[in-house]
């Protein structure tokens, strides 16, 4: 592996044992970034079409899918790089016989060929080293049949347009200047990700076998930074109900992609 991509591993593997403690609990917070996950989970829910069966979640986190797909009477397999989360997971469901958690990764998944009806992959391709591999992997883990639903950033939303061309760059100027007048040490901050393009992503899972069978789209974030961080409730607000949108003609400008795919 080449230094670039252990570094990524790395400063990915790194944020995400910090935040494991608290991480679960953004699924409830009411904040544009606490709504963005709930509306993410509701439409690869919406989209799930394996009840009963086996499901693997890959970069699982502390469980966040367990629950909802235990519901639905699903054997639930998590894997995670992060060895905190692992834990936080094992904590939250060690008394469930239906779940399981094991430290892995998206290119490297430790199970056998085969091994299950649908495969989840959430908040997690666009930060992957090698996103060929990781495919390789997640289709060759699931059954003939079985469902990979894969979630990503949309590469065409105006906010991450805004967000990741305009206000991140002026942030990374600015941030240093901040801490070094208050004397402090700057935070660690989230490591940085890839955006899709809908018909790039589709056309990789059609090279990795997988046939594409429906698109979704979801998160549509009408307060732009900083003003989403400086009204959060106004902003949550406002994108609740945009989310109207993911049903008419202008779900493009969602922010996240989420499309569905089986394998034949």
């Amino acid at each position: 592996m080449n230094q670039t991509k252990s570094s990524l591993r790395s400063s990915v593997v790194n944020y995400y044992d910090e935040t494991a403690a608290e991480y679960a609990d953004r699924y409830r917070e009411t904040t544009p970034g606490g709504l963005a996950f709930i509306l993410r989970r509701q439409c690869v829910l919406e989209l799930f079409d394996q009840p009963g069966g086996s499901v693997l979640d890959v970069g699982c986190g502390p469980g966040i899918m367990a629950e909802s797909l235990l519901a639905l009477n699903c054997t639930f397999s998590g894997i995670d790089p992060s060895p905190n989360m692992i834990a936080e997971a094992q904590r939250r469901f060690d008394s469930t016989a239906r779940a399981h958690f094991s430290i892995g990764e998206a290119e490297a998944i430790p199970f056998p060929e085969d091994s299950f009806d649908a495969v989840l992959c959430m908040g997690v391709f666009e930060r992957v080293a090698d996103e060929g591999r990781a495919l390789r992997e997640m289709v060759r883990v699931l059954r003939p049949g079985g469902t990979l639903i894969v979630t990503v950033p949309h590469r065409f939303s105006p906010y991450l347009l805004w967000r990741n061309l305009v206000f991140y760059p002026i942030v990374r100027i600015l941030r240093p200047v901040y801490y070094a007048l208050r004397r402090q040490a700057p935070p660690d901050v989230a490591p940085g990700h890839r955006v899709y393009a809908v018909r790039s992503l589709v056309r990789m899972l059609g090279e990795h076998g997988c046939e594409v069978r429906d698109v979704a789209f979801c998160g549509f974030p009408v307060l732009w930074p900083p003003l989403d961080a400086l009204f959060p409730a106004l902003a949550s607000a406002l994108m609740a109900r945009a989310e109207a949108l993911r049903h008419g003609r202008w779900r493009p400008l969602a922010a996240c992609v989420v499309v569905k795919a089986r394998r034949p």
